[in-house]
């Protein structure tokens, strides 16, 4: 910390307790996409939704799913608002949780039912690159 003209000037780095500075080990998780419709989230479905509450939000975080970005997890194994990588498909932020999502798994977000039923299940490698809040 120094004083120039009177002002104090410091450098806080602050690193919450819950966060790690590297990204944690690869795990394998199990895989399966979901998309926006009845067959893949029933009354969560984004129809089903609207008849519930126009201004209900989607995910599990109250944002509304993108493709590219969302993913499902269970909370007791990555936290939601954490960063993860997924090997061979690239970064996407837990912002949802699922019935059917426990342990290690994932749900990738797609917009469309044929993309989620074209990439089915299958295992994954997953790490966990920025813990949420």
């Amino acid at each position: 910390m120094e004083t120039r003209r009177g002002f104090l000037t410091a450098l806080v780095v602050a690193i919450p307790a819950r966060c790690s500075a590297e990204p944690a080990d690869w795990m394998e998780v199990d895989a399966s996409w979901y998309c926006p419709c009845d067959v893949c989230c029933g009354v969560w479905s984004r129809d089903g939704l609207r008849l519930l509450e126009p201004a209900l939000g989607i995910t599990a975080t109250g944002k509304p799913p993108v493709e590219g970005r969302t993913v499902a997890v269970d909370p007791d194994v990555i936290p939601l608002g954490s960063l993860v990588e997924i090997e061979g498909i690239g970064v996407r932020r837990a912002e949802d949780t699922g019935g059917a999502i426990r342990g290690k798994s994932v749900d990738i977000y797609v917009v469309d039912h044929a993309a989620a039923r074209k990439f089915g299940r299958r295992t994954v490698r997953m790490r966990l690159i920025r813990r949420g809040r």
